[in-house]
């Protein structure tokens, strides 16, 4: 059982395809899909209001102890052959995104349109192209 925010809820349907991590098995992730949501709420003790939703593991897995804790990633949409920009080299000013790039020996902000976040990386839709080199501050 994972929770998802009320405000991702909307987002969430069954047989979407899922990535769990759990913290006791870090370098073996288990794939499974989402094969119940909940249509009740449940408040956790930070306050959150987040919908119950179950996950079938496709592998059974023996050594599987109940109660282990993790984090489980459901799949909302898969693209091929997009490029992709870490969050911390993204900035905003407003509705505007910018990036960074090294053109010769000097840095320029080049403005981007972003399209889909995973947690980690921007989809990149505009702005960009495949061999510009992205400047990150460290």
């Amino acid at each position: 059982e994972a929770e998802v925010s009320q405000e991702e809820s909307d987002k969430i349907r069954t047989g979407q395809k899922t990535i769990v991590t759990l913290d006791a098995k870090v370098s073996q992730p288990l794939t499974g899909e989402v094969y119940e949501i909940s249509r009740s709420t449940r408040t956790t003790p930070e306050s959150d209001v987040v919908i119950p939703v179950k996950i079938r593991l496709d592998d059974q897995f023996s050594d599987l102890k109940i109660g282990w804790e993790g984090d489980a990633q459901i799949i909302l949409e898969e693209k091929q052959n997009v490029l992709l920009i870490p969050k911390k080299a993204v900035e905003k000013e407003g509705q505007i995104a910018y990036v960074t790039v090294w053109q010769g020996l000097r840095i320029i902000k080049k403005e981007v349109k972003l399209g889909a976040f995973n947690g980690i990386n921007w989809e990149l839709l505009e702005g960009l192209s495949e061999n510009d080199q992205i400047a990150v501050k460290k």
